[in-house]
C-alpha cells in the first residue's frame, strides 16, 4: 500500500522527513517527488534537484489519483452489451482458516457414545462477512496450502455470500452436506453465519446419537525388553474402536481434529474423562482412537531369572573351535488392575524370530 501511495504521488507536491530515529533529529524538505528508491528520494525545489537519503516518511497534500483511503478492488469486465450485471467473485485469502473440533458423550451402560462436531471459523482476513454461507474443505490441498493457525490441521475455507440470516445460536444442528472433490472432500456448513473480523466462531455442523463404541485397554508393544532390561513400566492406553458406516449410525466422511471424551459422574454431572485426535475418517473406515492412560491400569513387564548354558564344541577349522551358547530368559508381564470390576488388557508383544 505504501509503495502504491508512493508511485501515485510522482511529481505531485508532497514533505519528505529525512534523518534519525527520533524526532530531534530528522529534519523535513518540501517539493515535487521526482523519484523514489528504497529510502533515497529525488526532490525538486525553488533551489533545484535534490537527492534526499534516510527518508523515514512522506505527507502528501492529498491522496494521489487511482489510490482510495479505504480498500477497494479494480476488474476490467468484458460484457457483449452494456447493461447491469451481477458478478460472482472468487478470491484467494490467507485470513481465513477452520477446524473441526469434537464432543463425545460416553455411555458405559449402552456402551454407546453421542456425538457433537463443530467447527472453528477464524477470520484474520481483514474484512467482514454478513450472512455467509460457510464451505469448508479437508483434506491435502496442495503445497500452495497456508498453513493453519494456532497448531491446526492446514485447511482452506470459502466463504460465498447470500442467502438468507439465520443465528447460530437458534438453528437446529443438521449434518454438514459432504462432497468428494478430487483427492479431498468439502462440507457445506448448514445454515448462514456472519463471520466478524477478528473472530473465532464456532459453528455446529455434525450430531449422531447412540452410536455404538467398543472400549479396548490396550498395551503398546516393547521391542526386545527382555533383552536389554530387568523391568519396565508400562503405561495402559484406553481405545475406543468404531467403523463410519450407517449400520453405526453415522456413515459420513468426518474431517480430523480434537476429541474431547466426557461422561456422567454419579451424580450426574458431565465431565472430562479423556480426550484424543480423530485423524481423517472415510465411509466405512474402521477407527481406532487412543483417548489417553488409565489411571487405574498398570503394567510391568519383568525379567525373573537368565540361564546360560553352554554346548558342545563345533569345530571350523583345524586350529578353532566354537561354542553354542544358549541363553533362557524366565520373562513375566504384571497386570495391575484397579478397578471394582473385571478388566480385559489387550497386550501387544513383537516376537523375534531369532
Amino acid at each position: 500500500t505504501a509503495q502504491l501511495l508512493q508511485q501515485g504521488a510522482l511529481h505531485q507536491r508532497f514533505t519528505v522527513r529525512y534523518g534519525g530515529t527520533t524526532k530531534s533529529e530528522q529534519h523535513e524538505a518540501r517539493g515535487t517527488l521526482l523519484s523514489i528508491h528504497g529510502s533515497t528520494v529525488l526532490l525538486k525545489d525553488k533551489s533545484g534537484v535534490r537527492e534526499i537519503r534516510n527518508v523515514v516518511g512522506f505527507t502528501f497534500d492529498s491522496i494521489p489519483a487511482g489510490i482510495s483511503n479505504t480498500p477497494a478492488l479494480s476488474m476490467n469486465v468484458t460484457a457483449e452489451r452494456a447493461g447491469d450485471y451481477t458478478v460472482n467473485l472468487l478470491y484467494k485469502t490467507r485470513g481465513l482458516s477452520w477446524s473441526a473440533d469434537y464432543k463425545w458423550i460416553f455411555d458405559e451402560k449402552s456402551g454407546t457414545v453421542t456425538w457433537d462436531g463443530s467447527v472453528f471459523v477464524s477470520n484474520a482476513s481483514g474484512a467482514n462477512y454478513g450472512e455467509a454461507a460457510l464451505k469448508v474443505v479437508a483434506g491435502d490441498v496442495g503445497y500452495e496450502e497456508v498453513q493453519a493457525h494456532d497448531g491446526l490441521e492446514s485447511m482452506a475455507m470459502a466463504a460465498p455470500m447470500g442467502g438468507a440470516r439465520s443465528a447460530i445460536s437458534s438453528r437446529k444442528v443438521r449434518a454438514a452436506v459432504a462432497e468428494s472433490l478430487g483427492q479431498v472432500k468439502t462440507y457445506r456448513v448448514p445454515g448462514q453465519s456472519t463471520v466478524e473480523e477478528g473472530e473465532r466462531q464456532k459453528v455446529p455442523f455434525f450430531a449422531a446419537a447412540s452410536v455404538p463404541v467398543t472400549r479396548e485397554y490396550r498395551v503398546r508393544p516393547q521391542h526386545s525388553w527382555h533383552s536389554h532390561s530387568n523391568r519396565i513400566e508400562q503405561e495402559v492406553r484406553t481405545l475406543f474402536l468404531f467403523k463410519n458406516e450407517e449400520a453405526a449410525k453415522l456413515g459420513t466422511p468426518l474431517p480430523g481434529g480434537p476429541v474431547q471424551l466426557l461422561q456422567r459422574d454419579s451424580e450426574g454431572a458431565l465431565l472430562p474423562s479423556g480426550g484424543g485426535r480423530l485423524q481423517d475418517v472415510a465411509v466405512g473406515e474402521e477407527v481406532k482412537l487412543d483417548t489417553g492412560s488409565d489411571f487405574d491400569l498398570k503394567v510391568t513387564r519383568i525379567v525373573k531369572n537368565v540361564e546360560r548354558e553352554e554346548g558342545e564344541a563345533v569345530k571350523k577349522s583345524k586350529k578353532h573351535a566354537t561354542r553354542k551358547v544358549v541363553t533362557t530368559r524366565d520373562c513375566v508381564v504384571e497386570l495391575f488392575n484397579g478397578k471394582d470390576r473385571a478388566v480385559e488388557f489387550v497386550l501387544e508383544e513383537v516376537l523375534d524370530e531369532n
